[in-house]
Formats: structure tokens, sequence, C-alpha cells
């Protein structure tokens, strides 16, 4: 394994993981929701969930990392039909993502609008019935935690969200064929291409990772908490054209 060869294959890694998709909306998502009116307590629980969604987003990383290194690209090329199909499954997935954010976002503006709360924590302090706005609050980022995780605010949810969101995209299996496609044409020893898929999982796991911790920092969370409902309704439609892309792309080829 030369350096040579190797540096252009990390740096096409970095770029990919860096640029805007749906799994940096996915924790900026999971990240931007406060239980509890933006507490203490409410910010260590969206930093673990977007810790335990970037560790999904891994996982869904190796199994397309791990699947092109063993030749599923070659198998999915045998098969034209396979990848339409992926396509069409994924882009489902993320337009149903984006659908249940928007529905969510609906439902916290009408029980917002119906306790008389505004759009940010300081709504908490507002004299006219503490007791209903807090609780409709609750219940409103409880659902809202919900949408997105699949069945709750747990970490395993987080994770099976971070995972589900990446699978989604199959373009990845394209992405790590043509990226492994030099080992594997040359021949190197399985051990060689196992230590670059380490090295790449590093670099993955540090960059979601700090993602999510530089958007649960005490700046970012201030300003997430002024504009949570904005970010919620841009990422899910950014999810549903996102999907809507693929969806597209699937029956057309199909059609093709």
């Amino acid at each position: 394994m030369t350096l040579t060869a190797v540096l252009p294959i990390v740096a096409a890694w970095i770029v990919a993981i860096a640029s805007p998709g749906p799994d940096l909306l996915m924790i900026l998502r999971l990240t931007s929701v406060r239980n509890g009116g933006g507490s203490e307590d409410a910010g260590a629980a969206a930093r673990a969930r977007g810790l335990a969604a970037a560790l999904g987003i891994m996982t869904g990383n190796l199994l397309w990392m791990t699947g092109a290194a063993l030749g599923l690209g070659a198998v999915v090329a045998l098969f034209p039909a396979a990848l339409p199909v992926l396509k069409i499954l994924g882009g489902a997935f993320l337009v149903w993502m984006g659908v249940s954010g928007l529905r969510g976002a609906m439902r916290t503006s009408a029980a917002q609008a119906a306790s008389g709360g505004g759009s940010g924590p300081s709504d908490l302090l507002r004299p006219v019935r503490p007791d209903t706005v807090m609780t409709s609050r609750r219940d409103a980022d409880r659902h809202r935690v919900g949408v997105l995780t699949g069945s709750g605010a747990g970490l395993g949810a987080a994770y099976a969200t971070g995972v589900a969101t990446n699978l989604a995209n199959p373009k990845a299996l394209i992405f790590f064929t043509a990226l492994f496609a030099p080992f594997m044409s040359a021949g190197w020893p399985l051990g060689e291409v196992a230590l670059l898929l380490g090295v790449l999982m590093v670099i993955g796991v540090a960059w979601f990772c700090g993602f999510a911790l530089l958007v649960t920092s005490a700046a970012a969370e201030r300003w997430l908490g002024r504009h949570w409902s904005m970010i919620e309704q841009l990422t899910s439609w950014a999810f549903v054209l996102i999907g809507a892309g693929f969806l597209i792309n699937g029956v057309l080829s199909l059609v093709d």
C-alpha cells in the first residue's frame, strides 16, 4: 500500500462526508430538538442522540464499504434492475422522513398556538398558565423526537435512524465500489484493504461525532433554540426533495 495510492482515496472520502447531505441533516434534526425547554439535561440528551446517530451513520457506511470490498457492486452490475429498486426504496424512506417531520412541525405549531406559546425557550417564562405551556411544549418535543427516531427519544432509536438514513442512499455503493477499484484490480492483500477501511472509518467517526458535538455546543444550542422551527421545516423539505430525486431517478432507470 503506497501513500500516493491512499491519499486520493482519503481525500475523496473527506470531501464526500463533509458535503451536505441526508446524514448531516439527520444529525442536525436530532440535536435541534430541545426537550424541557433547552435545559442542561435536554442539551446533554440531544448531544447523546447526535453521537448515537453519528455512530449509526458510520455503521451504514461500514456496511456499504464492506459490500463494495466484497464485490457487491459487481453483483449489482449483473442485475441492472437492482440499483433502481434500491433508489426507489431509499427515496421512499427519505420522503417519509421528510413528510413526518413536516407533520410534526405543524403539530408543534398547533400546540404552541393552543397554549399561547411562541417559538423559543423563553416562552416558558410567560406568566400565562405556565403549567399548560410547559406540558404542551414537552408533549410537542416528545412528538418531534418520536417522528425523527421512529420509536422515541432513546439512543437506540437515534442509532437505528442513523443507520437507516445512510443505507437509504444506494449511490454510496457506487461511490465505494469506484473508491476501492484500484485496490481490488491491483490484487492488494485483504489485510491492506481492511486497514484502509479502518482509516476511513476513523476519519468518518471523527467527522460525524465532531459535527454532533459542534451543533450541541453552547453557542450552537442558543442559535438552534431560536431557530429550531425553521430548521425543522427546512431539513424536512430537504429530505422530501432528496428522496423525490432518488424516486424519480429510480423509476426512470427502470423504465429505460
